[in-house]
């Protein structure tokens, strides 16, 4: 069964949480759930599950707080930025792997979904073909607007990705126009 379906069929009655897939003990992820995982340079990031969106996953914010050393508590958090808006993350991956590990719960306030935006075009460069997705319906904008070059990509982020772009400071959505 492909992991969208899977996931559709899996939202529980019980709020914020989704199961993941049983394989042994796997830990639950939850709405407002804080994670703290290894960046490839040895520092620490830190992110917030804040939506699950049915037909393509997981929705996190990346705080603005890299660490030396790995905080343990969501507090520690509170009133720190974004490093840029929220994404899509592999999180059942990040979690069955144990790469992503919690460390408390900070409620989400005031939810609004993000807007993404998407093209067929895969490397840096001018498209005419953009898209805006904002949870339930694509518009077609053809050329991409320079006030919406902000908007993240849709796509959804593996865990060692996320770290890298994080150290890079950069991706390959901010050469895409």
């Amino acid at each position: 069964m492909p992991i969208l379906s899977w996931l559709r069929n899996k939202i529980t009655d019980q709020p914020g949480s989704t199961p993941l897939p049983r394989h042994g003990r796997a830990p639950w992820i939850e709405i407002g759930a804080c994670y703290r995982f290894a960046l490839p340079d040895g520092r620490w990031a830190y992110c917030q599950h804040i939506h699950v969106a049915p037909d393509f996953g997981y929705v996190v914010r990346v705080f603005d707080r890299i660490t030396g050393d790995p905080l343990d508590s969501p507090a520690e958090l509170e009133g720190a930025g974004l490093l840029f808006p929220p994404v899509f993350a592999a999180m059942i991956a990040a979690r069955r792997y144990r790469l992503w590990h919690k460390i408390g719960v900070l409620p989400v306030n005031n939810f609004v979904f993000p807007k993404f935006r998407q093209t067929m075009g895969t490397k840096p460069g001018t498209y005419h073909d953009w898209r805006i997705w904002d949870g339930k319906k694509t518009t077609v904008l053809g050329d991409l607007p320079i006030k919406l070059r902000s908007l993240e990509l849709k796509c959804v982020w593996a865990c060692e990705g996320l770290g890298e772009r994080i150290v890079a400071g950069t991706y390959r959505g901010d050469l895409m126009f």
